[in-house]
């Protein structure tokens, strides 16, 4: 911890023994540092803490005046292929308006309660807004706001082929990603959403077989839409201004669990997931289902939780944001008022232990289970969470580095971390 300091590196350290509290370690324990990704501990605690373990999203279909009204909650759930597929979910929709005799109908509404406003938290405006870590967020969002794209070399063939596999909609392809027996030239390739459908750039190596490509969409709820409306229309429900006005209060419901949400965003450290529970959270608990009221929201939960802490600001629930601060101190304190809820165990089961998810090659060969969430931005790594030992104790824990001066390389950063943490699970 000398040596990074040393090198240009701020390092801050809090552990404490649960549940008695007992402090084992403190350094700048008090001080405000970047948090990354370990965001996404505090807004799951302000979800469970707010929402409880057993939420639901519950999404509502109802007929008004002859159109599909969709009362949508933020659900993060709906992703092709997976248990919450959306093409299933909107067949549904399809099979009950014909069981209510319903064949047309005038248009397809969103109703987004208090989910409204910029689809992005205001400090991810520094980002691309096309890569797939920075999707936008909303009241309707399929597939974690992104596509989903299968590049392939065909034999012979001059252009690589390119399948969209997600959303469920079709996307006009511009351009195109060249073959190439060059293994270098063949290695500089992509898919960016544009307003108006996906543009190809690049080569890919004649050798690579097929490729995933995943980046952001503009505007999630628009895809949905319009993935709703070409759905039903295949199911044979069509859609016209002069369709019958029929009223259907209470058509169909569609339900996901938070549980569903917890995976990707704690596991995978999705980015989208993070902010839509904490949407769902302010739309639900305090009434503004905004990126700003998201966070409002966060902080009002974490607040109602473990008290005020000057230190902390929370301006996303994601940890992108880099006006984000949260003090080592705060983190472990959050984490031991976690551990001591009715709904502790499914926060402390939410995190990867070693060996799965963001934590995949640390802590896979040790005498003792962390559970952690990890956090990465160019100049800041984060790794908070608990430590079980073998005699059935536990420890919370919070390291964060941020760097001050110079450069640092990443892996020093992590290789501290995990020092730090066996050092803690021999106290």
């Amino acid at each position: 911890m000398a040596a990074l300091e040393r090198a240009g590196v701020r390092v801050g350290v809090a552990a404490v023994r649960l549940p008695e509290g007992e402090l084992l370690a403190e350094h700048r324990a008090r001080e405000a540092f970047l948090p990354a990704s370990n965001q996404k501990l505090l807004a799951l605690a302000a979800a469970l803490h707010g929402l409880g373990a057993e939420h639901e999203f519950v999404t509502r279909f109802a007929v008004h005046r002859g159109a599909l009204v969709v009362a949508a909650c933020g659900d993060p759930n709906w992703t092709t292929g997976g248990a919450h597929d959306p093409v299933a979910i909107m067949a549904a929709v399809a099979a009950r308006l014909q069981e209510h005799g319903i064949a047309a109908v005038r248009d397809v509404v969103l109703d987004p309660g208090t989910l409204t406003g910029p689809s992005r938290p205001g400090g991810w405006r520094i980002y691309d807004p096309a890569v797939a870590w920075c999707p936008p967020t909303g009241a309707l969002v399929l597939d974690a706001g992104c596509f989903e794209a299968v590049v392939a070399v065909r034999d012979g063939a001059g252009r690589a082929v390119i399948d969209i596999v997600a959303p469920p909609v079709p996307l006009p392809i511009e351009g195109s990603i060249a073959v190439t027996p060059d293994k270098k030239k063949g290695a500089v390739y992509g898919l960016a959403a544009g307003s108006g459908g996906v543009r190809a750039w690049g080569a890919l190596w004649n050798k690579a077989g097929s490729r995933r490509v995943r980046g952001a969409l503009p505007e999630g709820d628009a895809i949905a839409l319009r993935a709703l409306r070409e759905c039903l229309v295949r199911a044979g429900v069509a859609i016209r201004a002069d369709a019958p006005e029929h009223e259907v209060a209470e058509l169909f419901e569609y339900r996901t669990r938070l549980a569903d949400a917890l995976p990707p965003m704690m596991h995978d450290s999705s980015n989208f997931h993070a902010e839509q529970v904490a949407r769902a959270l302010g739309a639900a608990r305090h009434g503004d289902g905004s990126c700003a009221g998201a966070a409002r929201a966060v902080a009002a939960e974490l607040r109602a939780l473990v008290g005020a802490w000057p230190e902390v600001t929370i301006d996303d629930a994601a940890g992108l944001s880099r006006d984000n601060r949260v003090s080592p101190g705060f983190l472990v304190t959050v984490l031991g008022g976690c551990a001591a809820q009715p709904w502790g165990e499914t926060f402390v089961r939410s995190l990867p232990c070693g060996g799965q998810g963001t934590l995949e090659r640390r802590f896979t060969d040790v005498p003792f289970t962390v559970r952690a969430k990890t956090g990465t931005l160019r100049d800041a790594s984060a790794l908070a969470g608990y430590v079980d030992v073998p005699d059935g104790g536990r420890i919370a824990f919070a390291v964060l580095v941020n760097l001050v001066r110079g450069r640092a390389a990443h892996p020093s950063w992590r290789q501290a971390q995990d020092r730090i943490v066996a050092t803690l699970a021999e106290l």
